[in-house]
């Protein structure tokens, strides 16, 4: 189970799967209002998780006690690489963030699917422990909170007439499509 616990974890650094899932949205008009949600979302729990509640917290990470059982499980795992705060975490914070925007964008049939991600972000900082369970339980809440706030943000912003032009402009596939045409 290590290595694909390993390659999940790893996807999570800096939110770059996320952000880059997102900016992939942005590309097509039936997915752009969930990309820029998504985006807002990863900003916002960005902005909570790492530079707020990790410095006021200042929790340190398990395996930092050399005398403990996290250390040892630590090393056998692989010795993860972590640094800053545990409290909360921010890989998880960014999985749930996006994950609620899917879902709430999304067909709710098949988007509660998505929440699977943050499911198996948390496990795998808990797994090589680089994070306590209540680090993940709080990223979860705060990835909830941003995704929630997110979908608030988009649905604002839907009063202004420029991003209703912005969210119903043509996207990468029509643009294509159209070029394709004009060739013909």
């Amino acid at each position: 189970m290590t290595p694909v616990l390993r390659v999940i974890s790893v996807l999570g650094n800096g939110g770059a799967i996320f952000i880059a899932a997102a900016v992939v949205f942005l590309l097509f008009r039936k997915t752009r209002t969930t990309g820029i949600s998504a985006l807002i979302a990863l900003l916002i729990g960005a902005l909570v998780t790492n530079l707020l509640l990790k410095n006021v917290i200042a929790r340190e990470r398990p395996f930092v006690d050399e005398n403990s059982v996290y250390f040892t499980y630590w090393l056998n795992t692989g010795s993860m690489a972590a640094s800053g705060y545990s409290f909360p975490s921010g890989h998880t914070t960014a999985a749930m963030a996006f994950a609620t925007a899917l879902f709430l964008h999304g067909n709710k049939k098949i988007s509660w699917l998505a929440f699977l991600i943050p499911l198996l972000m948390g496990f795998s900082r808990i797994y090589f422990s680089v994070h306590f369970c209540t680090d993940v339980l709080a990223g979860m809440a705060a990835g909830l909170v941003a995704g929630i706030l997110a979908w608030t943000v988009v649905l604002l912003l839907r009063k202004n007439r420029y991003f209703v032009k912005f969210e119903q402009a043509q996207g990468i596939v029509g643009y294509i499509r159209s070029k394709r045409g004009k060739d013909q």
